[in-house]
């Protein structure tokens, strides 16, 4: 399956680089980057390919059958939607239905 992520390295609530978050749940999680690497272990991916335009830093890696493991980081973003994601999104599962 297809993975994208997209994820703020200031975010409270669910933290970059791992462990309780602030807030009512306190959402204890692995690092973002451990995570996305899951995903492209899992998914069977070649290299890594990495970009980064302003503040986001895209890392992305094409896999078995036509999936794609993709991590967006918003250099001190935190627990929001960025303005550019519902399209990015939407791009993303238009190419990768799977």
């Amino acid at each position: 399956m297809s993975v994208i992520h997209i994820h703020g390295t200031a975010d409270p609530l669910v933290r970059y680089h791992g462990g309780p978050g602030a807030g009512f749940a306190r959402i204890d999680g692995p690092p973002v980057p451990d995570l996305n690497a899951f995903w492209r272990e899992v998914n069977r991916c070649g290299a890594l390919d990495t970009t980064t335009e302003g503040p986001v830093t895209t890392s992305g890696a094409t896999c078995a059958d036509n999936r794609r493991v993709v991590l967006l980081t918003v250099d001190d973003a935190g627990h929001r939607w960025p303005s550019f994601a519902t399209q990015t999104l939407w791009r993303f599962f238009a190419a990768h239905f799977r």
